[in-house]
């Protein structure tokens, strides 16, 4: 549940704030357990100690119609006993719960499911403000009466309102909540941020939602659309009436006659509108199974309808699952990351091709360029490669060079050492990447050259444009726009195309950027010192010079197919693709690992990935972020440094009503590492040793 946001009201009451914080922050985690329906009448004995679950004589009351979101926690206890298995804290977390609360949480029974809604105000009128009503629901131990006494205490409203049940108001706050303790019904409590949130909310909390099947699941969280549909939907569409006539407008002022262009903004309207009707709602789950040490994380989102652009392109390719396709088994065998799926339908793209081809086309028209230039990039455009079928990719890491910084001394750095860490540094963020997808090698060369073409033309005008300004420049500025001009030589990035390149399989083509920089254009960005105060500046003299090389390259597969990627090792490159060629020698690809079982499962689309490389490439695109630079440090001291692999798969139910599911599978490794980050992250906030 962690990311979880609510609009938490405002709570002075101790007891209660922390009572409603445990339905927030009960950790998932637990073995699941099978649906759990509650029959009427019948006793079912708990920890607590005779509670009654499930009796039909208390008044049922109907759900909300304005519910947007429901979470539940099905058994916080066996949640909290999996977090405690991978985190090591000095107290047990209901000990320490019970603690910040002065005891209060002692009441609440960690076996039954504790609940948190939100719902739609009813006098929300506008949809760039709106009003929501909060609520939670809290199991209690027979013993309810211990925590009314902590509450009475505290000087909060307490008035009892039948047999065993009480009405609670907050003295300085908005929180309005009702305890059932009666005989006939568990005890719970549940609570709604003011009067008319607890209306709408709480009676079902209390009375009707515990005796519904909970969850299969360690955390369940459902957002319907239906509220927002029925009482914003008509504001939407008002809203977007007004801004689609002032866009049409501004469309005919500019000159634009094509009938598709102003269309444009009607157009996008209704697509949007037709896409949010078709919106059913959202499920989301967390389970984890101790024993075996893995977890499981699903969301699914479910559409009424497929008529939407957006609701076809995401789920146009949905079907039947099956293997990875033998393509996928090709990449490199040291990959950190590899996914496969299903393109979406060409045919759904073409009107918007046709549409934003037509807007550069006017767009073009005004702008000061030869009509030549115009012509290519319009061109480039037209040229845009299709891709259709089962798609592949995979990243990886690249290996610093030698050289650079020394790590004991790093405020020792030389600029001949900056140039050599300013090639690590584009390593590290850059690193390798390969894709393949059915179509046609060719087609994707040609838009390249193209698009090397264009490039050389914008190169061409910003170097005439500088010409002009040198040529027109007073006697007093002409050194400024000399040097300006000179510069330009070295620093705009030098772009060459190979078709057929040496070395590489037949119809091969490669795109090299070469970047130039000096040690002291990259100084402060690389240096090893973060502290601006303590880092030495540029020495004065002994400016190196260095350049980075981004090399793209087309291979040609198997018939129908084709492979790209980029690095800024040109040679490891050339052998991560010539690896995933078909044909190729199986010892260095996916094929040769033991640890992807999971992965030959049937499914729709899939793959891995591993969370510490990408912790590690953020933190290296703003060095100076000093919370990014934790949280490659944290990685670092993990068990296995976040490098276990998450599996995700995705996919969804096609038809009619169609759906958008995605998964991931973790297995132990990954939860030792999420564990040890808890325990980590624990110590420092409370400030306490950890063992």
């Amino acid at each position: 549940m962690n990311g979880f946001a609510v609009p938490w009201p405002t709570m002075r009451s101790r007891s209660l704030a922390l009572v409603g914080l445990v339905a927030l922050t009960a950790c998932s985690g637990a073995t699941p357990q099978a649906d759990q329906p509650t029959q009427p009448t019948v006793a079912v004995g708990t920890d607590g100690g005779g509670v009654v679950a499930g009796d039909a004589t208390q008044p049922n009351a109907p759900m909300p119609r304005t519910l947007l979101l429901l979470a539940r926690l099905p058994n916080p206890k066996q949640s909290i006993a999996t977090v405690e298995k991978f985190v090591k804290l000095p107290k047990s977390i209901e000990t320490l719960l019970a603690d910040s609360s002065e005891g209060a949480t002692k009441f609440v029974d960690f076996t039954q499911s504790m609940d948190v809604a939100l719902a739609l105000d009813p006098s929300t009128t506008t949809v760039d403000d709106p009003k929501f009503f909060f609520g939670f629901s809290v199991p209690l131990t027979s013993d309810a009466q211990g925590l009314i006494d902590i509450i009475k205490k505290e000087g909060d409203e307490v008035r009892q309102i039948g047999p065993g049940t009480f009405r609670i108001r907050e003295e300085h706050g908005d929180l309005e909540c009702e305890l059932d303790a009666s005989p006939s019904a568990p005890a719970r409590l549940a609570c709604g941020d003011g009067q008319a949130a607890f209306r709408e909310l709480g009676p079902w909390l209390l009375r009707t939602l515990p005796k519904e099947p909970r969850p299969n699941a360690d955390a369940w969280v459902r957002v319907d659309a239906a509220a927002f549909q029925e009482r914003l939907m008509p504001k939407v569409r008002s809203a977007l009436d007004e801004l689609v006539g002032d866009a049409r407008g501004e469309i005919e002022r500019a000159g634009i006659r094509d009938q598709e262009l102003l269309d444009l903004p009607s157009m996008s309207a209704r697509e949007l509108t037709t896409f949010l009707d078709e919106l059913d709602h959202l499920e989301a789950e967390i389970v984890v199974d101790p024993t075996k040490g893995e977890g499981h994380f699903r969301t699914e989102l479910f559409f009424k309808g497929k008529q939407s652009w957006a609701t076809q392109v995401l789920t146009g390719s949905n079907g039947a699952p099956g293997p990875a396709p033998e393509a996928f088994w090709r990449l490199p065998k040291d990959s950190t990351s590899a996914l496969f799926g299903q393109s979406a339908d060409p045919a759904l793209f073409a009107g918007v091709r046709r549409v934003a081809k037509k807007g550069a086309a006017f767009g073009l028209q005004l702008a000061p360029i030869p009509d030549a230039d115009k012509q290519a990039i319009l061109g480039l455009l037209d040229a845009l490669p299709t891709s259709s079928g089962a798609w592949i990719s995979a990243t990886g890491d690249l290996a610093p060079l030698p050289g650079g910084a020394s790590k004991d001394k790093p405020e020792t750095m030389t600029p001949a050492q900056a140039i050599v860490e300013t090639k690590n540094w584009a390593r590290g963020i850059a690193g390798w990447a390969v894709f393949g997808a059915q179509g046609d090698a060719a087609q994707m060369i040609a838009f390249w050259k193209r698009g090397v073409d264009v490039y050389g033309r914008g190169v061409r005008l910003i170097k005439e444009d500088a010409d002009r300004d040198l040529k027109s420049a007073s006697p007093d500025m002409r050194q400024y726009y000399q040097k300006k001009r000179t510069e330009l030589d070295s620093e705009i990035p030098k772009v060459k195309l190979t078709e057929n390149a040496p070395g590489w399989p037949k119809g091969t083509a490669t795109i090299d950027i070469e970047v130039h920089f000096t040690s002291k254009d990259t100084w402060s960005l690389i240096h090893p010192v973060k502290d601006w105060d303590q880092r030495p500046e540029h020495p004065k003299t002994g400016e190196q010079k260095g350049s980075v090389t981004l090399r793209l390259a087309v291979v040609p597969d198997e018939a129908g197919r084709y492979l790209f990627g980029y690095s800024v090792d040109p040679d490891l490159l050339k052998q991560k693709l010539t690896v995933a060629v078909k044909g190729a020698k199986a010892d260095d690809t996916l094929a040769a690992r033991t640890d992807l079982a999971r992965l030959k499962l049937p499914m729709q689309g899939g793959g891995f990935f591993s969370i510490g490389k990408y912790a590690d490439t953020f933190a290296k695109l703003d060095e100076h972020d000093r919370d990014l630079r934790e949280l490659a440090e944290l990685m670092k001291k993990l068990p296995h440094q976040g490098h276990a692999p998450a599996f995700v798969s995705f996919g969804g139910a096609g038809g009619g009503a169609p759906s958008l599911a995605f998964e991931i599978d973790v297995e132990r490794p990954w939860l030792e590492d999420v564990g040890a980050a808890i325990q980590a992250v624990a110590a420092k906030e409370l400030q306490v040793a950890v063992p």
